[in-house]
């Protein structure tokens, strides 16, 4: 059985004696599901539609079930989301997720990435409308830097070719030793429908995009990963300036990064519990 009275009594949503009694009853039922088997000790994963989601090294996950009180919950860490602007709850690719139209969610400056390596996997869909340029699905934005420099962790959809794309910043010595590498697919996803997005980056390794749990294309990264102190973002960049038009369900970080084979496995998994 999972202890999760540490993180209740530390966590920054969940207050002793002071929790809504529907808020409450959630909360309950979610813990004994969570006792029940959704993080099984032992085996490091997470109960999903027949399969096993890995947990190893899964420091954030926000499944964007539930916004009540504008709050985006942290199932995993201490990371609780903010919901600012435009944010509504819409059908999801497991039961609700986050429509995003000039809002965005706030996740604050939590240590959530990895210095060596780690994941962000998450399900989007992007709509066909009038918005053109990059789109942010989920950034990290350090306070120093210049222009693009600034992103140390962006993945986005491209509303004018309708690509999948993310960048990362690396070998971070001094001011001008910001390298920024980026991968892109190659086919378009503007159908409004939902796909698996997921990035792996390794310090002195690559920085992969995977869309529907094939892998799309790697680049190279030549020195330490760069993550900055910044805050993190959903559905929007931290700067305000590339606001998604669509909708973000089941969003994860990892400090680690994930085999192919277990990006497959989030891809493949048809339901969730928690």
């Amino acid at each position: 059985m999972v202890d999760l009275s540490d993180f209740i009594a530390h966590s920054p949503n969940v207050k002793r004696g002071n929790i809504p009694a529907e808020r409450r009853r959630r909360l309950n039922d979610a813990l004994e599901r969570l006792n029940s088997g959704l993080y099984g000790s032992d085996t490091g994963q997470i109960s999903g539609g027949g399969n096993d989601i890995p947990t190893t090294g899964l420091v954030s996950y926000w499944p964007l079930d539930d916004l009540e009180d504008g709050t985006a919950t942290d199932y995993v860490g201490r990371n609780a989301g903010t919901v600012n602007g435009s944010v509504s709850t819409v059908t999801g690719k497991f039961d609700n997720a986050a429509a995003f139209d000039g809002g965005y969610i706030e996740v604050g400056t939590g240590e959530t990435f990895g210095l060596s390596e780690f994941t962000v996997s998450a399900w989007a869909r992007a709509e066909d409308e009038d918005a053109s340029g990059l789109r942010t699905i989920l950034a990290r934005q350090d306070p120093t830097g210049k222009s693009y420099e600034k992103r140390t962790f962006v993945l986005w959809f491209d509303d004018d070719s309708g690509f999948f794309g993310a960048g990362v910043i690396s070998a971070r010595t001094a001011e001008t030793d910001r390298d920024l590498r980026t991968v892109t697919t190659s086919d378009s996803y503007i159908d409004s429908e939902w796909h698996h997005v997921s990035v792996t980056a390794v310090a002195d390794g690559e920085l992969t995009l995977y869309v529907d749990g094939t892998e799309q294309t790697t680049e190279s990264i030549d020195g330490p990963l760069y993550t900055g102190s910044g805050k993190t973002w959903i559905g929007q960049s931290p700067s305000q300036v590339r606001p998604l038009s669509g909708a973000v369900d089941d969003v994860r970080i990892y400090d680690r990064a994930l085999s192919g084979s277990e990006i497959t496995t989030l891809y493949d998994t048809t339901s969730i519990s928690k």
